[in-house]
């Protein structure tokens, strides 16, 4: 675990001083790159609706449960629906 740590450590200051210490880059962006980058985000846009499009099952499921009507536990909804019943053949 120790080892881990310093690991982390020195990948963090090495890439710290990496990006402090670079003075002017002079590099030259062709039209072709702003095409490139906008690939991208549109890539990356559609495979984060498909992401959600295959998990939206159980995405609305998690979150009719967390925001859904609370049922009595004492009574499961089948045993009302026949207590109702019962009670709509007595009252006839």
């Amino acid at each position: 675990m120790n080892t881990r740590r310093q690991w982390s450590r020195f990948f963090s200051v090495f890439f710290f001083v990496t990006l402090v210490a670079v003075r002017d880059a002079h590099a030259y962006l062709d039209p072709g790159t702003g095409s490139y980058i906008l690939q991208l985000l549109i890539g990356a846009f559609l495979g984060a609706m498909y992401a959600v499009k295959l998990c939206w099952s159980s995405i609305k499921m998690f979150f009719s449960r967390l925001f859904g009507k609370k049922t009595s536990a004492a009574v499961p909804p089948a045993a009302e629906q026949k207590s109702a019943d019962k009670r709509e053949k007595i009252s006839v």
